[in-house]
C-alpha cells in the first residue's frame, strides 16, 4: 500500500537503549498500517527518529506562518510570490476590514544597519497592509512596530521603516502582509542610503522631470519645521538648481503616490527655498498643502539670474512618497565628479576660464558673460575632446573683458537638457587690456600688431582651446608698435590661441586659422 501512495508515506524507527535492533513502524499520515519488532511486554524507553516522506505543503505552507516565512534577498532584484493560504483580520488599518490572506517575510539588516526599501505591489490592486515585527513568537501584539507599519489602499507602494525607528545591525525583521484576495505579491527590496537626505547631496535638478522618493529619508537638522511651513519633519529631500533668467522659478511635483499609516494616506507636501550655503541655509520661502490633480507646485520670490536655489521637501505627516520632480526657469548644477576646478585667470589682456570635464559624450559647453551679474550672453563654445569617463581640460579666454566680469558654464547635452556652473567673478582695476591685435581670420600668415613699452624678447605659444601646443618660438619686440608675422600654413583648421609671455606679463588672443 506505502508503494502506491509513497509520498504520504511515514517510516519511523524505535531505537532500544538496550537492544540495537530496533523497532520499525510503517504507517500512513493518518492511519497505522504495521508494526514490526515490537516486543508489547517489554517495558524500555525509546528515542524516536522519523523520516518524512511526505509532500511540502503537508508540513506547513512558506509564507503561512511567522515561524515559516519567505525570505526577501536586500539586491535589488524583483521576485513575485503567491499569497498563502492563511487568512486573519488587519493588525493596524482599521478600514481594511474582513479575513483574507496574510503572507509573512522576513529580512536581515546589513552590518551598517542600512535602511532597506521595498517596492511591493499585490496583484489584484486592491488594499493591503504591510505589518512590520522585530521578533517571532511570544506576545506578537507587543513585537509590532506600528510606527513603521502602512496600509496601501491601492494595493502598492514604497515601504521603509519609520524614519525614527533604529534598526539593529545583521538582525531579522519581519513583515506580515495582508492581501484583500489570494493574490501575488510582487517586492523588490535593497538596501538605500538616499544621498539628499543632506544639503550637501541636494539632486540637481532642471526642466526635465526626475523620478525620486524619499521613503528612506530621515528628518533633516539643517532645516526647521517652520521654515518648511510644516509642524514636523520626518524624510526631508533636498534638490537645487540655478535660476536662468531674473525672475521666479517654479516646482513642480507630480505623478505622486504617497503612503503611510491608517487614514494617513495624503499626496501634499510641506516645501521650503534657500539660498545661502550648506551649514549657512537662507531662508527664501516656503509653502504647505496638496496641489491638484497630483500635482503640487511652489515658487520662488523674484531672484536674480544664476542664483542657486536649494530646496527641502518633506512628505506630509511623515509620507513614504514616489514622484517626479523638476524646475521650470532653472537649470540644473553640474556635478563635482563631472566638471571640476572651475577657475578664472587674468592675463595682461584677457581673462581665461579653465576647467575639468570628465562627462565628453554627446555634450558641449557654452560660455556665458555679464557685466551685472544677472543678464547673461554667450560669448563662445568649448567642445572637450576625450572618452567619455576621461578627465580633458577645457579652456576659454575672453579677449574682451570689462573691468568686472561675470561668467558662467553650460553643460548642455545632445537631448537638449542644461546644467550649469556656479557663476565666477573677474575684477581688472587698473590693467590695461588688449596691447596685442591678431588679424582675423588667418591662413598661411599670422599677423599680429603688439605695443610694447620697451625692447623686449618674448615667447610665443599657438595652442588649442584645450591646451595643446602647435607652434612655438621667441619674438623680439621694439619699443613702441611691432608689426609682426609668422608661418603657421602647417597648422589644420580651427579655433587657436597665441600667447605671448615675457617675463613682466603674459598676454593671449584667439584666431580662427582657415585652410
Amino acid at each position: 500500500m506505502c508503494e502506491k501512495i509513497r509520498s504520504r508515506c511515514r517510516k519511523l524507527t524505535f531505537l532500544d537503549e538496550d537492544d540495537e535492533s530496533g523497532l520499525t513502524f510503517v504507517g500512513l499520515w493518518d492511519n497505522f498500517i504495521s508494526w514490526s519488532n515490537i516486543n508489547p511486554m517489554k517495558t524500555t524507553k525509546y528515542h524516536l527518529l522519523i523520516l518524512l516522506l511526505q509532500p511540502l505543503w503537508l508540513l506547513g505552507q512558506t509564507g503561512g506562518s511567522c515561524g515559516s516565512p519567505y525570505t526577501i534577498p536586500l539586491d535589488g532584484v524583483k521576485r513575485t510570490f503567491n499569497a498563502s493560504s492563511s487568512t486573519a483580520t488587519a493588525v493596524f488599518c482599521g478600514n481594511y476590514a474582513g479575513s483574507s490572506p496574510v503572507t509573512w517575510f522576513t529580512f536581515t539588516t546589513n552590518a551598517s544597519a542600512e535602511m532597506p526599501l521595498m517596492d511591493i505591489t499585490a496583484g489584484d490592486s486592491t488594499s493591503c497592509e504591510i505589518a512590520m515585527y522585530k521578533a517571532c513568537g511570544g506576545n506578537m501584539s507587543n513585537n509590532l512596530e506600528s510606527g513603521s507599519s502602512m496600509c496601501f489602499d491601492d494595493g502598492w507602494g514604497l515601504w521603509a521603516p519609520a524614519s525614527n525607528f533604529a534598526l539593529t545591525a545583521n538582525t531579522t525583521y519581519y513583515l506580515r502582509i495582508k492581501t484583500a484576495t489570494a493574490t501575488t505579491i510582487s517586492i523588490n527590496a535593497q538596501n538605500h542610503t538616499p544621498t539628499n537626505n543632506l544639503c550637501s547631496g541636494a539632486t540637481p535638478v532642471g526642466s526635465t522631470p526626475i523620478n525620486d522618493n524619499n521613503a528612506c529619508n530621515k528628518p533633516s537638522s539643517e532645516v526647521t519645521p517652520a521654515q518648511l511651513c510644516a509642524y514636523t519633519i520626518e524624510n526631508t529631500a533636498f534638490y537645487q538648481f540655478y535660476v536662468a533668467s531674473s525672475g521666479v522659478a517654479i516646482i513642480n511635483i507630480t505623478n505622486i503616490n504617497c503612503d503611510n499609516q491608517a487614514y494617513n494616506n495624503s499626496g501634499a507636501f510641506q516645501i521650503g527655498f534657500f539660498t545661502g550655503t550648506c551649514g549657512a541655509l537662507v531662508p527664501l520661502s516656503c509653502a504647505a498643502g496638496p496641489g491638484t490633480n497630483a500635482v503640487v507646485q511652489a515658487t520662488t520670490p523674484t531672484l536674480s539670474a544664476g542664483t542657486k536655489v536649494y530646496v527641502a521637501i518633506d512628505g506630509d505627516a511623515g509620507s513614504n512618497c514616489q514622484y517626479s520632480f523638476n524646475a521650470l526657469n532653472a537649470f540644473g548644477v553640474l556635478a563635482e565628479s563631472e566638471f571640476k576646478n572651475f577657475s578664472g585667470w587674468k592675463t595682461s589682456s584677457a581673462n581665461v576660464l579653465k576647467w575639468i570635464s570628465t562627462t565628453n559624450k554627446n555634450i558641449h559647453f557654452v560660455i556665458e558673460r555679464s557685466v551685472n551679474g544677472s543678464d547673461f550672453a554667450a560669448i563662445g563654445e568649448v567642445s572637450p575632446v576625450g572618452a567619455h569617463g576621461q578627465a580633458v581640460n577645457c579652456k576659454f579666454e575672453d579677449i574682451n573683458p570689462s573691468q568686472i566680469t561675470y561668467y558662467r558654464v553650460k553643460q548642455i547635452a545632445a537631448d537638449g537638457q542644461i546644467t550649469m556652473s556656479n557663476t565666477l567673478r573677474i575684477e581688472r582695476k587698473n590693467e590695461k587690456v588688449n596691447k596685442m591685435r591678431v588679424f582675423n581670420p588667418v591662413r598661411d600668415q599670422l599677423t599680429l600688431e603688439i605695443d610694447s613699452e620697451t625692447n623686449d624678447m618674448v615667447d610665443y605659444t599657438v595652442s588649442s582651446a584645450f591646451g595643446q601646443t602647435f607652434d612655438h618660438g621667441k619674438l623680439l619686440l621694439q619699443k613702441g608698435t611691432n608689426k609682426l608675422s609668422q608661418t603657421i600654413s602647417n597648422i589644420p583648421a580651427g579655433h587657436y590661441v597665441l600667447t605671448l609671455s615675457s617675463k613682466t606679463s603674459t598676454q593671449s588672443m584667439s584666431f580662427i586659422k582657415l585652410n
